[in-house]
């Protein structure tokens, strides 16, 4: 899963796929969007409030901040529509 972030202890995933799986597994439906660093991130549940307002497991937030780092330097984030992209032919 790529996780761009964690908000309020709650993963901002890069696909809706991975923000609906998230939400399942939390007894929760749906997803909402937020905008981070100039990305497009999902997050499980119909909207924040629900999310934040849940009881989470603290020890699945610590898991979260952990699958983050070791993802990072792996994970490729796609810009949202209309950000400017560069790109360089190593030259």
């Amino acid at each position: 899963m790529a996780i761009l972030t964690v908000m309020n202890g709650v993963p901002l995933y890069s696909t809706p796929k991975e923000a609906l799986k998230w939400a399942g597994i939390m007894k929760l439906s749906g997803y909402h969007i937020h905008h981070w660093q100039g990305y497009k991130g999902y997050m499980g549940g119909t909207n924040h409030s629900q999310v934040t307002n849940m009881s989470v497991n603290p020890n699945e937030s610590q898991t979260v901040q952990t699958v983050q780092t070791r993802q990072t330097a792996t994970t490729q984030r796609t810009p949202s529509p209309g950000t400017p992209t560069t790109t360089s032919s190593g030259y």
